[in-house]
């Protein structure tokens, strides 16, 4: 795969893991302004739809960039991103503010592979 196409996965990656993010931080404001559309986007289906396009692309991508350029940051930090919003279902039936913070915390491990392997790489080249 040439650089531009891996730009490409990173970027779709950066804005997926963002929307997640977005998803969590949006949805106490939505339960408070507006309940009917707030306890839709509360749903655990929204969460496993998330994870299962996220951490898949994120992971594939990222071992891509081991295998290329030898750099495992992007693949370790994917792996913990996976892994903490894997956690976020195991909280989900406790306490609805817990599974918030760790699918964020999980989305900014992510977006901070996909940056690293968009922007950085060990054979001395920047992507674009």
């Amino acid at each position: 795969m040439n650089i531009q196409g891996h730009s490409e996965i990173d970027k779709i990656g950066i804005s997926l893991s963002g929307l997640c993010a977005i998803h969590c931080l949006v949805t106490p404001l939505l339960l408070l302004f507006i309940p009917a559309w707030g306890s839709y986007f509360q749903h655990e289906f929204v969460h496993i739809i998330f994870f299962l396009i996220v951490s898949p692309l994120a992971l594939v991508s990222f071992y891509r960039v081991l295998k290329k350029h030898r750099n495992r940051v992007p693949l370790i930090l994917g792996i913990i991103g996976s892994g903490v919003l894997l956690l976020s279902f195991f909280e989900a039936g406790h306490n609805h503010s817990g599974v918030h913070f760790l699918s964020v915390v999980g989305s900014i491990f992510l977006i901070s592979g996909h940056y690293i392997s968009l922007k950085k790489c060990r054979c001395g080249h920047t992507a674009h």
